[in-house]
């Protein structure tokens, strides 16, 4: 038996020469924008003339440095992350809840990007609007001690709204993020894929999820899905990959989007997507790359996978929704094969080895669930195995698994106390 190299497919392509910044942070106290209506431009343009300029004050000077790309192969960044010397204090209203948005901080920070912000100490009960001035409108998000790091904003100036809650938050760290372009042609759109052998494609592109995270002053991105627990409770179970996800601060870093993918086969129009914030990491181990996390909301629409915990035979198809690339949803299937090559820490039976036969996986689709017909998830993906693993269009490479069989011992007491949970719930 051969002994190949892996590739961890977690983190998807960093950003080519990302160029040392300079930049400003400022707070201004603001009127609100209007949320309900128009883009971010034109809601802060409404408002304009009753900005508090004597309010404005410069806190902190912001200095994003050029940070490499981790010299271990697959740890590729998606962004960097920096901590502020003085964290930025925002003053909740006081008196709790009232009628729409009533305060708004305005951040500042030269050459513009793609940014997320770190909320800490914010008291139970605060709900923030946040949104970029390249952005089309406000998200909503409930900054807690599970979810720290607030939405993706677009644009030089992040708004910032607050309809409830009293007392402060701090603002303690800025990761500036960034995109990339696929660069596999072997990627294989979801909205072009319509397979004989797997009906459910539909159903599954609402259960999978592309997720950011923060781990040691880097931005990464992942792929995971939910999963349904034995008595169809609708607990927002999400499997992905430890090598992924592996401590609570990395868990309360997550931001998962729903439904990133093409309108149809061909447009360049995207679906409108949904975000969560945050998780509860469950469990996790390396003997099979698993971690299971408990999301704190879900949007509508969503399906929950099954599970099948039995051991995979030969010549079993296998199936793929994932963000490879950390682009929209791309489907890869693929047939399970036994004997023959392994990777250096990923044995037999712990893991499952597939050999790619449609589509590909890519940086940015580890955690993606090994699908079954029925949607049931048999293991979640750990990289390539083979000769050249960084190529994801090689044929001679092999997809890795951790098998959900071997993990079952640890995710059962949360997935299906008692029994064996085969179910899918949609909400």
């Amino acid at each position: 038996m051969d002994i190949m190299r892996t590739h961890f497919l977690g983190f998807m392509a960093g950003l080519a020469g990302l160029a040392a910044m300079a930049g400003t942070v400022s707070a201004t106290v603001v009127i609100p924008p209007r949320i309900e209506r128009g883009t971010v431009a034109a809601q802060v343009a409404i408002e304009e003339p009753v900005f508090d300029r004597t309010a404005a004050r410069e806190i902190a000077r912001l200095v994003m440095q050029r940070l490499e790309v981790a010299a271990e192969p697959g740890l590729l960044r998606d962004g960097s992350v920096q901590q502020l010397d003085e964290p930025l204090r925002i003053e909740l209203p006081r008196g709790g809840r009232f009628e729409g948005a009533a305060m708004a901080g305005r951040i500042e920070v030269e050459g513009g990007g793609a940014f997320r912000l770190r909320f800490d100490g914010a008291p139970a009960g605060t709900v923030l609007w946040i949104a970029g001035s390249d952005d089309e409108g406000f998200i909503r998000f409930e900054p807690s001690e599970t979810a720290q790091w607030g939405p993706t904003t677009r644009g030089s100036t992040i708004y910032i709204a607050a309809d409830s809650g009293e007392g402060e938050v701090a603002i303690s760290g800025l990761a500036q993020v960034g995109t990339s372009a696929a660069t596999a042609t072997c990627l294989q759109d979801v909205a072009c894929s319509a397979p004989d052998d797997f009906g459910g494609l539909a159903d599954a592109t609402r259960a999978i999820g592309y997720i950011r995270y923060v781990r040691n002053g880097q931005s990464y991105v992942c792929t995971g899905g939910l999963v349904n627990d034995s008595a169809g409770s609708g607990t927002p179970y999400f499997l992905t990959a430890r090598h992924c996800i592996s401590t609570q601060e990395e868990a309360a870093s997550v931001e998962v989007v729903w439904d990133l993918r093409s309108e149809a086969c061909g447009s360049n129009r995207m679906a409108k997507i949904s975000r969560s914030y945050g998780a509860q990491l469950l469990a996790a181990s390396a003997d099979t790359d698993v971690a299971l996390l408990e999301l704190r909301s879900i949007p509508e629409g969503r399906v929950f996978l099954g599970l099948d915990p039995r051991p995979l035979a030969a010549g079993t198809v296998v199936h793929r929704v994932s963000h490879a690339a950390g682009m929209s949803q791309s489907y890869s299937a693929g047939v399970v094969e036994q004997g023959g090559m392994a990777c250096v820490r990923a044995p037999r039976p712990q893991f499952v080895y597939t050999r790619q036969r449609e589509g590909a996986a890519s940086e940015g689709s580890s955690g993606a669930p090994l699908l079954l017909p029925g949607l049931y998830v048999a293991g979640q993906l750990l990289g390539l195995c083979g000769a050249d693993p960084a190529n994801a269009c090689a044929s001679y490479n092999l997809a890795v698994d951790g098998s959900l069989a071997q993990s079952w011992g640890l995710l059962a007491p949360h997935l299906a106390p008692g029994s064996v949970g085969k179910r899918r719930a949609v909400r």
